[in-house]
């Protein structure tokens, strides 16, 4: 009997360390999603390379996209994306790196320079085929506005955008979605019209002398009408990667043929 008490004391100790971890990974990985403006602002030095002029274009854009409220669009590693009122528009603020070690601090800094140099080098190069309408990846004092977003719960925040890294881009219809819907519609044509302009996207970005490391193709090109973007770019980078033309094929023609044997 005293050694049945003995394990049953030792399986509750266990069970109780397991629930506690269980609960300190939930914990952890809850507010990692949850946004706030301390999350995106104020933590960046300047950049000078990063630096983008204002121009008349520019505040222009600025201006129309900003004149309306956002929503919360999703969270990923590096960004909070909203969605504009109409729908036309994401703008991604880019999180401050986690400061629970200076390791952990250095690797997720390192990583988000990369990313911020990519998009900075998008929007010099192929600003059309990435859907990018404006980049800010350095704090500044000349664009004095703010913008309202509405987190995941519905509540509302108060953006700086003179102090928060963000870059504003056209909203896509992801690749796969627009896809499947011309196949439901019985819509041949325009499906192929659409995977031709898809692979002639990645023919000229390839041509332009960039390369993704990012594979993934569900989630980084997508449609805005009828022209294609690649808009999930924090990961290219000048160079090149032997068969990567080649993958997406084999990736949407895998893709076709899993739905067409639906």
């Amino acid at each position: 009997m005293a050694q049945f008490t003995f394990k049953s004391k030792i399986l509750s100790g266990l069970l109780a360390v397991l629930l506690c971890g269980a609960f300190v990974f939930w914990n952890i990985s809850h507010n990692s999603k949850r946004f706030s403006p301390s999350k995106v602002s104020g933590f960046l030095p300047h950049h000078p390379e990063w630096d983008v002029p204002l121009t008349s274009d520019a505040q222009a854009t600025l201006s129309h996209v900003f004149n309306q409220p956002f929503s919360y669009l999703g969270v990923g590693v590096q960004t909070f994306a909203f969605v504009s009122h109409d729908g036309k528009y994401v703008i991604k603020f880019f999180k401050a790196p986690p400061a629970s070690t200076q390791e952990k601090y250095e690797k997720r800094m390192d990583k988000l320079i990369i990313a911020l140099d990519a998009y900075y080098m998008a929007y010099q190069e192929i600003p059309e085929d990435t859907g990018l309408l404006f980049v800010h990846l350095t704090p500044t004092t000349h664009l004095q506005k703010t913008v309202m977003v509405s987190d995941r719960s519905g509540k509302k925040h108060l953006i700086d955008l003179d102090t928060a890294p963000f870059i504003v881009q056209e909203k896509a219809e992801l690749i796969f979605d627009r896809f499947k819907r011309l196949i439901l519609r019985g819509d041949a044509k325009n499906l192929k019209t659409s995977v031709t302009a898809v692979l002639d996207l990645v023919n000229r970005r390839i041509q332009k002398g960039f390369t993704d490391d990012d594979k993934a193709v569900t989630h980084n090109y997508g449609f805005v009408g009828d022209r294609p973007i690649h808009f999930d770019i924090g990961r290219m980078h000048k160079g090149e990667r032997e068969g990567e033309y080649e993958y997406i094929v084999d990736r949407i023609d895998s893709w076709l043929l899993q739905d067409a044997e639906k």
